[in-house]
């Protein structure tokens, strides 16, 4: 086993505030100066900002948004290029955010259908998603869209994602076997769960940074499994 001081990367899996201490953090700080350190986050972490004392030093992240740094940050790594865990410990999700989303190749080539209740947000995802490269067509409201030759479908949730489960299921039998990416505000555990049980290829938690989304729709589009870590969640 490796010592601590050589790791390239800590992660810290905290189902509960609590489980880690500040002294845990500054332990492996000092041990390793120079690893990142991530805290893996559960759902009962998710008002710590508010009313908790949450850890400092560290990077978070939540069980909801975990794939998409972790992948492209081990994907950087090995590439031996910077990836948003080089950060300082002290920047903001703010900053990291505007970094990564600096950081994004823009190599896409699929089409896109965004559907939304409101033609300013498909405006607003189609914006986003061709900047990546991707062919985007659309529709507002129950509009009838153009699914043919799709890639992959992004479907934003207008209510709660609880109240838009049936939407979805019934769309995912309309498409199949294109993909379909949900965008849902500050989802649940039992509503991710109810979402890909209907089916979704993937649940994107609104408010979404633009890399995180964009590797949502690629990894939908290549049949990649992404699992919420549910079981983590819960625990």
């Amino acid at each position: 086993m490796r010592p601590l001081r050589d790791a390239d990367l800590v992660v810290l899996a905290i189902p509960r505030p609590g489980r880690v201490s500040q002294q845990d953090v500054d332990r492996i700080r000092a041990a390793a100066p120079l690893c990142r350190i991530v805290a893996l986050l559960g759902s009962g972490c998710e008002g710590e900002l508010r009313s908790g004392r949450p850890l400092q030093g560290v990077a978070r992240v939540y069980w909801h948004q975990w794939l998409p740094p972790f992948a492209q940050g081990l994907e950087r790594m090995s590439l031996g290029e910077a990836c948003e865990w080089d950060l300082p410990a002290t920047a903001t999700d703010d900053e990291r955010s505007l970094w990564i989303d600096a950081k994004q190749r823009r190599t896409a080539s699929g089409i896109v259908a965004v559907v939304a209740r409101h033609a300013s947000t498909v405006a607003a995802l189609a914006d986003a998603c061709r900047l990546a490269g991707h062919v985007v067509v659309g529709a507002s409201g129950d509009g009838a869209t153009q699914f043919h030759g799709a890639s992959v479908v992004l479907w934003d949730c207008a209510r709660s994602a609880g109240e838009d489960v049936a939407r979805v299921r019934s769309l995912v039998a309309r498409v199949a076997p294109t993909p379909v990416v949900v965008l849902a505000g500050f989802p649940r555990l039992d509503e991710f769960e109810a979402m890909l049980e209907a089916g979704a290829a993937a649940v994107v938690s609104k408010p979404a940074r633009l890399a995180d989304l964009l590797w949502h729709l690629d990894a939908a589009t290549r049949g990649d499994a992404a699992s919420p870590l549910a079981d983590y969640a819960a625990a």
